[in-house]
């Protein structure tokens, strides 16, 4: 079951996490939760182009009725490639890059989404206000990693885990193995859902 759309993550290097929070703020967003060192987790590092032990993690909760929350991660190294994602702050329209549009509308649509009317994926969980329209564009890139700057990765919350993970591996998707993470008193399990092509949706949970 489609909860709600968690997040997005935004990817900056450490030298910038402070100019970075700075501007989120000004633009209305609110630090919720923080934590300077949290370790990767294992399933994530191969989606890591430098396989940084750990990183910093900011939290930054979207204002009332203005779009998506964002996660900001700040690595020690960083890759400066074509962004996954495309996204204004405020905005309920999300464009995800791809080189299979059609790989990728399918992949959200087996976790619980539905098409909608101009070629984008509607995303609507129990607890979200508002519909989110996740828009397919082709590219060229076939790896989208978690350590490259910009926004880079949609954050589905889920429950139970286990019913979209087998609705994904069903459809013939990749899905990491659950891994335990706790920031502050914060505590998730968290996959992550892989088509062939390099598409990549981060997955998380309270209930396995």
């Amino acid at each position: 079951m489609l909860v709600k759309f968690d997040h997005i993550t935004f990817v900056v290097n450490r030298a910038q996490l402070d100019t970075a929070v700075a501007e989120f703020e000004r633009q209305g967003y609110k630090l919720a939760l923080h934590s300077d060192h949290v370790e990767n987790l294992e399933s994530k590092k191969e989606f890591l182009s430098f396989k940084d032990k750990d990183h910093a993690l900011y939290f930054m909760q979207a204002p009332e009725g203005r779009g998506l929350s964002v996660e900001l991660i700040a690595y020690e190294h960083t890759t400066c490639n074509a962004p996954a994602l495309g996204y204004s702050l405020g905005e309920n329209r999300l464009v995800m890059n791809a080189p299979d549009t059609d790989e990728l509308s399918r992949m959200l649509l087996a976790m619980g989404c539905r098409p909608g009317d101009g070629g984008e994926v509607i995303f609507s969980g129990v607890l979200d206000t508002e519909e989110y329209a996740i828009v397919p564009q082709v590219s060229s890139q076939t790896a989208f990693n978690l350590d490259n700057e910009g926004f880079c990765c949609p954050t589905f919350f889920v429950r139970p885990a286990s019913k979209t993970a087998n609705a994904l591996k069903e459809a013939g998707f990749r899905v990491t193995d659950p891994e335990f993470l706790k920031v502050e008193d914060k505590t998730m399990y968290v996959m992550f859902a892989l088509g062939s092509r390099g598409e990549l949706i981060e997955i998380v949970s309270n209930k396995i």
